[in-house]
């Protein structure tokens, strides 16, 4: 009775952009042998599609026994959601501080900075880091940022813990239809790692970061990686975030920005980098997305 497909069909055509919202515990209310097909969970818990009728009795009974969840069916704002990596679905700070001042030693630097200095340079590139936070020239900047990732690579990279929600946030979107990537200015080499060791790796489409040799140097640069590796249209996209610099490389991307509470960001650095949607943590923005308001504004 139930046909799985990677779209809605409504009318006999695919429908992209289709947005999956809770209505109910039990699937009566699915049906009601609307025109449009809705989209359910079947009795093994995996997320399906009904075929534009109603269900044979023998199809609904079972459903009713598993009392699935089942959603409704409406045009949503947002296909791809693109998750940022340190301070959004992780806290990184242990092997990053502990990273960099491991560089500035090896560089002969006197520098001894405290937790609260370092706290900024979560985020923004290493080497732009090095630059802004610590006065180096950019060739030692970018000698010093080989320091580190030598260094990161053996003792820093998993110095680090999921972000509380991160992971349920993740299967929730996934469930409900979404396509989740990841676009983050950490190395992909040590980012998909983290992704895999924490468990986020089977919800994420593409996992994109910056390049051992300089390739995607910026945020703007890496978001736009991920646009294209999804084959996405960029209004259809939601950069998720922790600091003014996802939002700063989302704006110049054309893509709307949302930044949670719950990384880095200094007081007031939410507000002045004023982004499409601020939340306080993962459990709003995802009762956001699959709101009624979430997916039709």
């Amino acid at each position: 009775d139930f046909a799985r497909s990677a779209f809605v069909r409504v009318g006999g055509e695919p429908c992209r952009g289709v947005a999956v919202r809770p209505v109910a515990a039990g699937v009566r209310g699915v049906f009601n042998r609307s025109v449009l097909c809705g989209i359910v969970s079947g009795v093994d818990g995996k997320a399906g599609l009904t075929k534009s009728r109603a269900p044979s009795r023998r199809g609904e009974r079972a459903l009713d026994k598993a009392r699935a969840p089942c959603y409704t069916v409406g045009m949503r704002k947002y296909e791809y959601i693109l998750f940022d990596l340190d301070g959004t679905l992780i806290h990184s700070h242990p092997g990053i501080f502990a990273g960099i001042r491991h560089a500035l030693k090896e560089m002969g630097r006197a520098d001894e900075p405290t937790d609260a200095y370092l706290r900024q340079c979560i985020g923004p590139s290493l080497v732009y880091s090095f630059s802004n936070f610590f006065n180096m020239s950019e060739k030692d900047a970018e000698e010093a940022t080989a320091k580190y990732r030598a260094w990161y690579a053996v003792d820093g990279v998993f110095r680090c813990a999921p972000i509380e929600g991160a992971l349920q946030a993740m299967k929730t979107l996934k469930e409900a239809g979404y396509t989740l990537a990841m676009a983050t200015s950490k190395p992909k080499i040590f980012a998909d790692k983290i992704a895999e060791r924490f468990g986020f790796s089977p919800y994420l489409s593409v996992q994109v970061g910056c390049g051992l040799d300089g390739s995607f140097p910026t945020k703007a640069s890496v978001i736009a990686e991920a646009i294209r590796q999804l084959g996405a249209d960029k209004e259809r996209c939601l950069m998720v975030g922790d600091r003014k610099h996802d939002a700063e490389g989302a704006k110049e991307q054309g893509v709307d920005c949302a930044l949670l509470a719950v990384g880095y960001a200094a007081e007031g650095e939410i507000t002045a980098a004023q982004p499409r949607y601020a939340f306080a943590d993962f459990a709003r923005l995802t009762a956001f997305l699959t709101s009624e308001e979430g997916a039709e504004e």
